[in-house]
């Protein structure tokens, strides 16, 4: 019954990391527009009125969707750990002289969190920056696609190395 809100949140997320980071990078190049003499001040209002639409929305988008992702995760969340107790406590009155609710109820918690951090959480987070990564790597390409290959050249080489020390 979820689904639909961290799918709202998940496009709302690629929305930020696609268009915030390529607007950023749109704002470098009017201002050298300005620097150079191409563009005049008069048209530098509209399109920087434009632009800072654009970052509005991808900050409401951004956070947004870092909302319903709590959500999702809250409901989630609680549905898991009632399951889980309903069925800790169809137990024994005897399984609680053993171990004592605090304890279990603790332990809930903390799994239960754990496990919509992994499944919520992690997912928009490894989204964001994937997207981040491709923008920006696109805005770089744009400008000179062989500094492109020049800036992920030695990425390899530095994953073989973490690789060997981690």
């Amino acid at each position: 019954p979820n689904i639909h809100l961290y799918a709202l949140s998940a496009t709302l997320m690629a929305f930020d990391s696609a268009v915030g980071a390529a607007n950023w990078h749109s704002v470098a190049t009017l201002l050298d527009g300005i620097d150079s003499g191409a563009m005049s001040m008069e048209e530098l209002r509209s399109v920087f009125v434009q632009t800072y639409a654009k970052f509005a929305l991808c900050v409401f988008a951004h956070l947004t969707s870092c909302y319903l992702t709590e959500k999702t995760a809250g409901r989630f969340g609680n549905a898991v750990k009632s399951e889980v107790l309903r069925g800790v406590l169809r137990q024994d009155t005897s399984f609680f002289d053993v171990y004592p609710s605090g304890v279990i109820q603790e332990r809930l918690n903390h799994d239960a969190n754990d496990l919509c951090s992994k499944c919520f959480h992690l997912p928009m987070e490894l989204l964001h920056m994937a997207l981040i990564v491709v923008s920006n790597s696109l805005a770089v390409y744009a400008i000179k696609p062989e500094l492109l290959w020049i800036s992920i050249a030695p990425i390899p080489f530095l994953a073989i190395v973490q690789k060997i020390f981690i």
